[in-house]
């Protein structure tokens, strides 16, 4: 009788798993093809066939600031920060009491007025020194007494970063087993964009300059900013090693980086230490152009730059200071929000379940894109083939940049360890300890296991849901994309591969193509792909690419491979995943991985741009694959989805 009951638990059981299971790949489905126009034929017109107009409509000015897939995020951490408000902490004494008093601070004081001022009067750009402003007069303020490195190094202690360089600690990129200080030219196309002339007055006027002297210190460093963006930038592979005496030199710039080091790193710096430098062509022409400008303009633009980033960094306005100082607290203590939400959403051995399912995806892209290396269409000698194999079978994954399950908790409450806050502070010094705590933790690098982890968390970057970690050889998958209707590990496999599976599938496929190709196993930059942007398969795949997207090329030529090798991992014969029709849906199966992978470039499931041209996109990605025109069989054309020549990457 007992065996008799345990077996109808166990059937009762298996069907209730069934139905749950049932239920939630209807919703996948049903979120899939909300905005899909089955009254438009897709060979004619996919953009509106997949309803990427209706989607732009949709969306509000917060969602393209932070994203769609970060909203849903957020919404969800509502009630971590509820429970935290019922003083419910796991350890009284640890992270989330920390987490609390910042995020009261924010919800009491984020708007304030007057803040601005309060954050130049708390981080001055020198020890017993002030800015312009807050001395009687011009005269007064000794311009022969500002140095601008020392107090960009002072700033860089607050995570400020990309005012006239980036700097950043890194792998030496020929020995990825030691670490130097890295110099690059900002990251102009993520900063924060100076406010317009009238605002720049304007914004001067409340830290108490004169009309006049605003008016012309806005005209100046909107001069400066548009002379800076202009000087010689490129995507340099190979850095240079100069030590602090050679850059130091005239001929790379002349600009004093031991005042900006010692001022940074607190420590006397001598000449002979070693630095990595990017793009020593920008710096070079960086010391000639700020001599151009009095001492005056370059302060003004230091602390402008200063003002927008603190006043800017996670903070998108929607009207609900609780709403908002949500995502600020979670965009600038990173992971101790990842933990929190860890424990709530991915206990009980949840978080180990997706780690398994996402490594079953990643084993079957890898061994796909394996396949494709042997069948050699860029014509790679037998020492590249097996440099890009070892590298692909090295490759390993990592869920939110963070350490095994086991060190997490302490990884988190160690890298928080030394911020200290009372829960009494008004915002602008509560946050300053926060970034403080993060530049700081930025420096810290002799602790091995939590080195890279550290490294690559940017306050300056927005939010991705995955991305690749050339040093380390490591592709991390962040926990906000683990939720409905992203990516749910118990869900059909047909809406896991044809949307996370297409980021993985993105990732492996960059290591092999010029954006990435040129590091090694290890994280090392090697020489033996220096002439693969000659490779004439790839000169091939660029000329097709360019003739309809030429704004972006490896973009799009990336996307055009993942999407196919995803696609391809699925339903070639040797896939490993069940083909058969399930029963919540009559759409057939490739067609379904179409309406869902197309999720990816429509509307701002990541934050993005007004101008990103998403009609152009679609039609570039999968006119170009034998996925959309094996899915909806459109008839050859010229320039339609299934054009008479595709581009082709990894088929010859």
């Amino acid at each position: 009788m007992e065996t008799r009951t345990c077996v109808c638990f166990l059937l009762l059981l298996g069907t209730l798993n069934l139905v749950a299971s049932s239920d939630l790949n209807q919703r996948i489905l049903k979120n899939t093809l909300h905005n899909v126009n089955t009254t438009v034929d897709p060979c004619t017109d996919f953009y509106q066939y997949i309803g990427g107009n209706k989607k732009k409509d949709q969306e509000t000015s917060y969602t393209k600031e932070i994203g769609e897939i970060r909203e849903k995020f957020n919404l969800r951490l509502v009630p971590i920060f509820e429970d935290l408000g019922q003083r419910k902490f796991i350890d009284e004494l640890g992270v989330e009491e920390k987490l609390w008093r910042f995020y009261k601070s924010c919800e009491r004081s984020i708007n304030a007025t007057g803040s601005e001022r309060v954050y130049l009067k708390l981080v001055p750009p020198a020890k017993n020194f002030n800015w312009p402003q807050f001395y009687s007069s011009t005269r007064e303020w000794s311009s022969a007494k500002f140095d601008f490195m020392t107090a960009l190094g002072n700033l860089r202690n607050y995570a400020v970063n990309d005012i006239f360089f980036s700097v950043f600690y890194s792998n030496d990129f020929y020995d990825s087993t030691s670490s130097l200080v890295t110099f690059a030219s900002p990251k102009t196309d993520e900063v924060f964009a100076l406010p317009s002339e009238s605002h720049l007055k304007e914004l001067l006027i409340r830290q108490d300059f004169s009309h006049l002297r605003a008016v012309y210190l806005a005209k100046a460093i909107g001069r400066l900013d548009r002379e800076l963006r202009q000087l010689h930038q490129y995507d340099d592979k190979n850095p240079t090693i100069l030590t602090v005496a050679e850059m130091e030199n005239e001929e790379n710039g002349g600009l004093s980086w031991r005042k900006f080091l010692k001022a940074y790193l607190d420590t006397k710096i001598e000449r002979d230490y070693q630095l990595q430098v990017f793009n020593i062509d920008y710096f070079k022409s960086l010391g000639p152009l700020l001599e151009k400008y009095d001492s005056e303009v370059i302060a003004t633009y230091i602390m402008v730059r200063f003002v927008h980033f603190v006043t800017n960094t996670g903070y998108f306005p929607s009207g609900d200071n609780s709403h908002d100082c949500i995502n600020v607290v979670g965009y600038q203590m990173q992971y101790a929000t990842k933990l929190l939400y860890e424990d709530r959403y991915l206990g009980n051995g949840e978080l180990q379940k997706y780690q398994s399912e996402i490594n079953r995806l990643f084993q079957a892209i890898g061994t796909k894109i394996l396949k494709k290396l042997e069948e050699n269409h860029f014509q790679l000698n037998d020492s590249q083939i097996l440099a890009l194999q070892e590298k692909i079978l090295a490759m390993d994954l990592n869920l939110n940049n963070m350490p095994t399950m086991t060190q997490r908790r302490r990884f988190v409450n160690d890298y928080y360890r030394d911020l200290e806050l009372t829960g009494y502070e008004d915002y602008p010094e509560a946050q300053l300890k926060v970034l403080k705590c993060f530049a700081r933790r930025m420096q810290k690098v002799s602790s091995s296991y939590e080195y890279f982890y550290i490294l690559n968390l940017s306050l300056e970057e927005g939010y991705s849901s995955t991305m690749m970690l050339d040093l380390t050889n490591i592709i991390v998958i962040e926990s906000p994309v683990l939720q409905e209707p992203y990516f749910v590990h118990n869900s059909h496999d047909i809406f896991k591969m044809s949307f996370l599976g297409v980021m993985i599938a993105k990732q492996l496929t960059s290591t092999i193509l010029p954006t990435r190709i040129y590091y090694d196993a290890q994280g090392n930059i090697y020489d033996l792909f220096d002439n693969f942007a000659n490779n004439e398969h790839y000169k091939d795949a660029l000329k097709c690419v360019n003739k309809s997207q030429p704004e972006y090329l490896e973009w799009s030529i990336t996307y055009i491979s993942a999407v196919q090798l995803a696609y391809e991992t699925y339903f070639d014969s040797d896939s490993i995943f069940d083909q058969t029709q399930p029963d919540f849906t009559s759409i057939p199966l490739k067609q379904l991985f179409i309406q869902n992978s197309a999720k990816l470039f429509i509307g701002d499931l990541e934050p993005n741009s007004d101008n990103d041209p998403e009609e152009k996109t679609l039609k570039v990605i999968f006119a170009n694959t034998k996925a959309f025109s094996e899915a909806f069989q459109c008839p050859q054309s010229a320039d339609g989805m299934n054009p008479i020549v595709k581009c082709k990457i990894f088929e010859s």
